[in-house]
């Protein structure tokens, strides 16, 4: 994965809320709470659907771009960061990983989630044959080549069965490929929704 592109000046704050709001619904669909038995941390949460892939269509293909850098910045926490300044965001860091190793405790909406977009070199879908979420990640897919995309879905679906946190994959800029059903459609504010 790479982070977060930096936001540009394309982005608009009430645009950028109200898709960060539909995004946020789409993440926390079916994600299960998180948590495993305090005497079973081997035993993988409980997740109606631990991969899910969405595509976001219709909409300013520059405004959108900027809408999804902000929410994947704010779901990982790195906009809290930026606001808390240092010190106190080594203590946000830290309370993240303990939280990573509390197997037992419910995720919160709080919680900040892995996020990043995913490389589109041949290297980087072939490392998704050993991926596994540390903690609930927003990946996105912008601009891929259809065979490079279909074959990052296919790595994630054959691999779901073994995540122990939700996985949301937002493919993004690309003209859609077949096989990537079962696919959530997204549509952007002001598309009549």
């Amino acid at each position: 994965m790479r982070p977060p592109p930096a936001l540009s000046h394309f982005a608009r704050q009430h645009f950028e809320r109200e898709l960060g709001e539909r995004l946020r619904q789409w993440c926390d669909s079916h994600a299960g709470d998180g948590r495993s038995p305090l005497f079973r941390p081997r035993l993988l949460p409980e997740m109606a659907r631990p991969l899910a892939v969405a595509a976001l269509v219709g909409g300013p293909a520059e405004s959108i771009a900027a809408a999804v850098a902000a929410f994947a910045l704010a779901i990982d926490g790195t906009d809290r960061m930026d606001r808390i300044g240092f010190a106190r965001s080594l203590l946000f860091r830290a309370g993240v990983k303990a939280a990573d190793c509390c197997w037992w405790r419910r995720r919160r909406p709080g919680d900040p989630w892995d996020s990043g977009y995913l490389r589109h070199d041949p290297a980087a879908v072939a490392r998704l044959d050993a991926f596994l979420p540390r903690r609930a990640t927003f990946l996105v897919a912008q601009d891929m080549a259809a065979p490079t995309l279909r074959k990052a879905v296919v790595t994630l679906r054959h691999r779901q069965g073994l995540f122990a946190h939700p996985v949301r994959l937002l493919v993004l800029g690309t003209t859609l490929a077949a096989g990537l059903e079962p696919l959530d459609i997204i549509e952007p504010p002001g598309s009549g929704t």
